[in-house]
Parts: C-alpha cells; sequence; structure tokens
C-alpha cells in the first residue's frame, strides 16, 4: 500500500471512529463570527476520543494512529487537547497544559491514551469538551476576542 493509501485508511479509521459527529457540533458552537484584531494566536484543537469497549482492536489502532498523524503533522501550529470517554469522560490533556508544555505538547497528550473499555456515554464527552473549549476561550489573552 502506497504511503497516501495508509494515511486515507488512517485517516478514513479515525473519521469512521472518533465521534466525527461530537466535533461537528463542537466546532458549529464555536463558529461565530466574530471582529478580526491584529493580535492572532496559535489555533486549538480538541480532540475527543471514544475510549469505550467497542473501539479494542483494529478501531482503536486506526484511531491513535490517526491522532498520531494529524499532532505529528500540525505540532506547533496548533495547540491541542485530548477528551477521553467511555462510561465517564475527563480531560486527559487540557489545552491551557498543551500551551504549559510548549514543545512537549504532542508527545506528552499522546502518553495519554489509555486502554479502550467501558460504556459510551457520549453524552457526558460533549459536556466536557464544551466546559473546556468555554474555559480556554474565557482565558484568551487577545482582548475582546471572546
Amino acid at each position: 500500500m502506497s504511503s497516501s493509501g495508509l494515511v486515507f485508511r488512517q485517516v478514513s479509521g479515525f473519521i469512521q471512529t472518533a465521534t466525527l459527529a461530537g466535533l461537528a457540533i463542537l466546532a458549529s458552537l464555536f463558529i461565530i463570527p466574530q471582529t478580526a484584531y491584529a493580535a492572532c494566536e496559535t489555533p486549538n484543537l480538541l480532540i475527543v476520543l471514544d475510549k469505550s469497549g467497542s473501539m479494542a482492536g483494529a478501531n482503536w489502532t486506526d484511531a491513535t494512529n490517526a491522532i498520531r498523524l494529524v499532532t505529528n503533522t500540525y505540532k506547533g501550529k496548533l495547540r491541542f487537547g485530548l477528551i477521553t470517554f467511555s462510561s465517564s469522560a475527563g480531560i486527559s490533556y487540557g489545552i491551557d497544559t498543551c500551551i504549559r508544555d510548549g514543545g512537549n505538547c504532542v508527545s506528552n497528550l499522546q502518553r495519554q491514551f489509555g486502554s479502550p473499555s467501558g460504556g459510551t456515554n457520549l453524552k457526558a464527552a460533549l459536556s466536557v469538551a464544551y466546559n473546556h473549549l468555554v474555559s480556554v476561550r474565557n482565558q484568551d489573552s487577545v482582548k475582546n476576542r471572546k
């Protein structure tokens, strides 16, 4: 398989298994027209990863490989955060932690995957993700960008 075929398979697996619907909902909540300001900061990307028992095996491998691919590709260009969920949800690696960790952000985030087990509480995941993004936005250093 060519390297581009491998990338497509990894990304395709991620799209199928990493709760794309939840990510789309979160993205739509924060796409609000705002006034442009001269100061720019690195964009944030909050990854919501299903680590329930149904993700075991190839699904888990595909999802975590896709996250590795995205985080390695955009290292230094994006600030990352990771929410994981199964029967419950939590911030495994916050965007604020990524900001503090600087150059170690990607490697530190990739150590937080854990192993799949438990149920699938998507509602809890979306609630934790939304609250985390609001918190990060409220700490934004650019005046009036909130």
